[in-house]
């Protein structure tokens, strides 16, 4: 679940302020809008922001708790709401106070005598040896000790008890801001308790993106090194010209970054990580000009591969997800701006861009045909049997250091997932119903009507009191009076328009939560069937690998019938057709191969790589296909089209390249997306330059 605060962070380093507002790194862009609103649930409400502190309990540290317990009293309210430690009404005092100031909105004025005793029986309390100064103050504010209600409610919204463990201290907290603000949450950890195990939302997000960071560090530098190797091969190799080709590359990429802003408003991290890809790709119809600069049709064989990649992605583009409609339209934008000026500075400034090819043609062998048709039967066993994981909680990163606690934690507190509805602040008499029924049921439930009852039955309360307020007092004895004063000479609550403080747990942007925490499975059916719409956040979660699985049942299909049906229309013949698809299922067939060989999750991210993959795979099919019927035409060999092969070379190298340093990642995102684009783009190197002109040569086909 953690997944879904960390995954924008995946290939983005840390932005700075004036980069924020362009930059998105909310995980809301990732699901659909339907879900939106109840897939981030725990980062809006603060009901859902505890976290635990837990260290061994010996004599040693529980110096250290009891000093920990003081450092967090100190924290200001903007940081930390509560600590559950060491509790002392002094720190609840604003609380208290607001609570019982809104006591005549949540009951009617008593009869005057059962007034009386209840003012009589706090002015005997008060009187005891026991009432220190602090509790006589908090008498004198709240004549009814509404606070000992609060207290009962706040101890029940995290009904767990840790004070007897015996072989932990845990110490509950509760956060003023979402998980998704790490470095808040980074910043605390290493100042007030960087020796405490630390678990919940908060720590867990912090440390996914902690490794997604300390992965994209690693891999920046190691990218870097690789590029700085590929740039001084083409110089070794004489092909500095090839060097040419970056900075249109990059243009294009900062005109598709521009107008992906413009277009929704912002551009998210995982997007600018697929940039990564989309200059590779991009690279392939600069590689494939500059190299056959004398070939007539390369233009063509370039428009062809541009088309077959563009169909590819505006199917994708259709999904629901947010994120990967901005992603695919970045790409779109990116490679039809690159292809626009590549094509004008190289037809125009022909001489400037041309450069020689290398003697790389491919040697036809009969192990390599056979090796390629294993592969695409394997792709196509990978295809239909192999079910990509789409669960998000594989993406969920844990410290080896924190693990056994969480575990040893949540087996302790023997807690079920709780059930969640959001409801629309002018619809809360339904909160009632549902507290009515859970305290016939037996079920603990966190809501509104708990604090308060529904607006017109404030308004009945307050009006009962309002009616004689300022001569409530008249009947009052003298000590009466002056004890109570503090209380009674304020002026009457007025109805709040916005919540409370001992409210705010559950509000957020207009909305109100419920939650249900039921014991058993029977409990939780019987609450889903009383009250329709109530889910839990694991429920939420997996209703989006259903979608995405229904989504890539006729995606997948769709985009390979219409690569499929261009190269019908461009080459005029089925054969040609489906023997350019051929890298493509190479590709497939080794990612699958090595899943097996070296036991790698095929996952959400695999997914992701394999739109990629299918970007550039089809490129090679087009311009190997092209090379090996123009040679077979002509009865020549595949030597005259060295341009294209080294073309292909030079791509494959480019594109592996940047993603190689992603599989030596520790973070399940970076890692799987690097296996990916490794074992695809080895697969489709090897389908374009083993595959293709086998089965041409075998099936003698000719144009």
């Amino acid at each position: 679940m953690k997944f879904l605060f960390l995954l924008f962070s995946l290939m983005m380093p840390e932005v700075s302020h004036a980069d924020a507002k362009f930059v998105n790194r909310s995980s809301t862009i990732f699901f659909p809008s339907s879900m939106n609103k109840l897939i981030t649930v725990n980062q809006a409400y603060p009901l859902f922001w505890w976290n635990f502190l837990v260290l061994e309990k010996t004599k040693e540290n529980k110096t250290k708790s009891d000093q920990l317990c003081v450092d967090l009293k100190a924290l200001p309210e903007s940081t930390l709401l509560r600590a559950e430690c060491n509790q002392n009404l002094a720190e609840l005092r604003p609380l208290l106070e607001e609570w019982s100031q809104d006591y005549v909105l949540r009951y009617p004025r008593p009869a005057q005598a059962s007034l009386q005793n209840a003012l009589n029986q706090v002015l005997a309390e008060a009187s005891l040896p026991a009432a220190n100064g602090e509790m006589i103050s908090l008498m004198r504010n709240d004549p009814f000790q509404a606070w000992k209600e609060l207290k009962t409610l706040v101890e029940n919204r995290i009904p767990l008890d840790f004070k007897n463990l015996k072989d932990y201290i845990v110490i509950p907290i509760q956060f003023n801001f979402p998980p998704t603000l790490t470095l808040k949450t980074a910043e605390f950890k290493s100042k007030i308790a960087p020796d405490w195990y630390f678990v919940g939302p908060h720590s867990s997000t912090l440390q996914n993106e902690s490794q997604i960071m300390k992965d994209v560090s690693i891999v920046s530098r190691v990218g870097f090194f690789i590029l700085f190797l590929f740039v001084l091969l083409l110089i070794v190799l004489k092909k500095s010209r090839l060097l040419l080709l970056f900075p249109v590359v990059f243009l294009g990429m900062l005109i598709s970054a521009v107008l992906t802003i413009l277009v929704f408003g912002s551009i998210h991290g995982l997007t600018l990580s697929f940039g990564t890809g989309i200059v590779g790709l991009a690279l392939d119809y600069g590689f494939q000009a500059s190299l056959n600069s004398k070939m007539p049709s390369v233009w063509k064989t370039n428009f062809c591969g541009l088309c077959t990649t563009l169909a590819g992605l505006f199917v994708i583009m259709a999904s629901e997800v947010p994120l990967l409609r901005q992603m695919m339209f970045f790409a779109v934008v990116g490679l039809c701006s690159s292809f626009v000026v590549f094509y004008l500075l190289m037809t125009k400034f022909k001489t400037y861009f041309e450069s020689s090819a290398l003697d790389c043609a491919p040697k036809l062998r009969n192990w390599k045909l056979w090796t390629s048709i294993s592969m695409i039967l394997l792709s196509f066993f990978g295809l239909l049997a192999l079910k990509p994981n789409l669960s998000l909680q594989q993406f969920d990163f844990q410290e080896q250091r924190n693990k056994p606690i969480q575990e040893w934690l949540f087996k302790t507190s023997g807690l079920k997932a709780p059930l969640f509805k959001v409801h629309d602040e002018k619809d809360l008499n339904v909160t009632e119903q549902e507290k009515s029924w859970a305290a016939t049921q037996g079920i603990s439930i966190e809501n509104y009507a708990n604090y308060l009852p529904n607006h017109e039955t404030q308004k009945a309360n307050l009006m009962t009191w309002s009616k004689d307020w300022a001569v409530i007092t008249h009947s009052f004895t003298t000590t009466q009076n002056k004890f109570f004063e503090p209380y009674f000479n304020r002026p009457l609550p007025v109805l709040p328009e916005l919540p409370r403080r001992y409210l705010n747990h559950l509000y957020s942007n207009h909305d109100w939560i419920t939650l249900w925490m039921p014991k058993t499975e029977e409990q939780e059916q019987r609450i889903k069937a009383t009250f329709p719409g109530v889910t839990s956040l694991k429920e939420v979660v997996s209703q989006f690998p259903v979608m995405l699985a229904a989504e890539l049942n006729w995606m997948v299909p769709l985009s390979v019938f219409l690569a499929l049906l261009i190269h019908l229309i461009y080459y005029r013949k089925a054969t040609l057709a489906v023997i350019a698809l051929i890298p493509f299922f190479t590709g497939v067939g080794t990612l699958v191969f090595a899943k097996y060989l070296f036991n790698l999750e095929i996952s959400f991210i695999t997914v992701v790589g394999l739109v990629m993959v299918f970007g550039f795979s089809l490129d090679y099919g087009i311009f190997a296909t092209d090379a090996c019927r123009d040679s077979l035409h002509a009865d020549r060999d595949l030597a005259t089209v060295n341009g294209v092969w080294t073309g292909i070379l030079f791509s494959t190298i480019a594109t592996l390249a940047g993603f190689l340093p992603l599989m030596f990642c520790v973070h399940p995102v970076l890692k799987q997306l690097g296996q990916v684009l490794f074992f695809g783009g080895v697969g489709t190197y090897l389908g374009s330059v083993w595959g293709i002109p086998s089965f041409m040569k075998q099936l003698k086909v000719r144009a």
